[in-house]
């Protein structure tokens, strides 16, 4: 019997085998190779077999991946260089450590050269106006600008809320600012009290504001301001004076100066004199403040002083008149519906009564005790298309004509037979017969 000899064949590059006895090796894990660029200090196994020709030439070496080096896959994968915005500090890695937000790497990373530490990896910042939360970001181009109304002042910003906001009565619309500097002032008649804020908003009337303020003034005493967004105030004329400075409502108009320099309400009156006053009941101010006006169809005012409001329903008194004080309904309002209903079934085709609602300036009572004009609604009835109190005098005088003619024929029978005949004659016409 023959002996039989065994042949062992070496493990192929990227495998390894530890144990003896084997029909396959097994692959290098990751962050090791067998393809090691450097020398041969990362070995991670070398096997040594028992002597004999047989082993003699059989030895597997599987070297862990050196500094600023990786392996991310098992078996044949190379060792390869860290990349820009990356480093490894130790041996056998399978993946490389990114550069921290805010930081980025080198522009050419040399295969002499490898990355291995932060410092070395990482030298550059995120430049001022720009952030970036990114780890391991390669190059400047990948940091983000801030926002519009924020600016940064400083490196290596990591996020866009890092970045500073524009302050009160600043603001911007720009993108990268790079200092609080950058940021536009608000305009005279403009405030911005919204940190970061990418527009400044215009002064309501009665106030007033200089450059770059968080909020605007209420005008100062004994003036005034009617226009939008303005940065100064226009004085009272004459003697008049306003004593307010806390309400820009007090000083929103010309007619707030006054002798006495009292401030009204918005739902007082300004008399002549100054004094503040309430409307009566059935009224509310005007826009100006200076008279008082009824309130219109439709809507009531029951209590001295305050605004007219909504009638609640179509079948309320103060949904018939102005200047109407409840909203209730009463056997006025049955009057007016019947007279209204009258309308519709009236026999007589010459007449007719309508309901007139006009809302008009004459509408105003110029004191609080009396009205200067009359209510402008009304029913008004007429006939043959003429008001009621035009036809009725006509009418009345063609009665008194016709009434007088037959009474003198009446009372004076000879006189007007004569009359008669002279009109007859003068009238005649001879017909002759052929």
């Amino acid at each position: 019997m023959g002996s039989t000899s065994r042949t062992c064949k070496s493990c192929e590059s990227g495998q390894y085998n530890n144990v003896v006895a084997q029909t396959k090796c097994k692959f290098c894990p990751p962050g090791f190779s067998s393809n090691y660029p450097g020398d041969s200090s990362y070995t991670l196994w070398e096997l040594t077999y028992p002597a004999g020709p047989a082993y003699s030439s059989i030895k597997t070496l599987c070297y862990g991946c050196p500094v600023g080096y990786f392996a991310n896959k098992s078996g044949t994968e190379k060792c390869k260089l860290c990349t820009s915005g990356r480093y490894m500090s130790s041996t056998g890695a399978s993946l490389c450590t990114g550069c921290p937000a805010g930081r980025f790497g080198l522009y050419l990373v040399e295969v002499s050269n490898p990355i291995r530490t932060e410092s070395a990896a990482c030298p550059n910042e995120c430049p001022r106006g720009t952030w970036s939360a990114t780890i391991g970001m390669p190059f400047s181009s990948n940091c983000k600008e801030c926002s519009a109304g924020k600016y940064s002042d400083t490196k290596g910003t990591v996020s866009d809320d890092a970045c500073e906001p524009c302050p009160l009565g600043k603001t911007s619309v720009e993108l990268g600012l790079e200092s609080e500097s950058n940021c536009n002032q608000c305009l005279p008649g403009q405030y911005n009290n919204v940190l970061g804020s990418v527009s400044c908003n215009a002064c309501a009337i009665g106030q007033y504001s200089a450059y770059g303020k968080a909020r605007c003034k209420v005008c100062p005493v004994n003036q005034y301001q009617d226009d939008l967004q303005q940065p100064s105030c226009k004085v009272c004329a004459g003697a008049t004076k306003i004593d307010d400075t806390t309400t820009a409502a007090a000083h929103d108009d010309p007619s707030d100066c006054s002798l006495s320099g009292k401030s009204c309400s918005k739902t007082l009156r300004r008399t002549e004199e100054g004094d503040c006053e309430k409307c009566p009941p059935g009224s509310e101010v005007s826009p100006q403040q200076t008279s008082c006006r009824l309130c219109p169809v439709g809507k009531y005012n029951a209590v001295a002083g305050e605004a007219c409001k909504d009638c609640a329903n179509d079948d309320a008194f103060c949904s018939l008149i102005a200047g109407a004080t409840s909203q209730a309904t009463s056997t006025e309002t049955s009057v007016l519906q019947q007279l209204a209903k009258r309308t519709e079934e009236q026999s007589n085709d010459n007449a007719n009564i309508s309901y007139v609602s006009e809302s008009t300036d004459l509408n105003t009572l110029h004191t609080p005790k009396s009205c200067q004009e009359r209510s402008k609604s009304y029913f008004e009835e007429t006939y043959d298309g003429l008001p009621y109190t035009t036809s009725i005098p006509i009418y009345s005088t063609l009665f008194a004509v016709c009434f007088a003619i037959v009474v003198s024929h009446r009372c004076f029978p000879l006189s007007c037979k004569v009359v008669d005949v002279m009109f007859a004659k003068s009238h005649f016409i001879e017909v002759s017969c052929v």
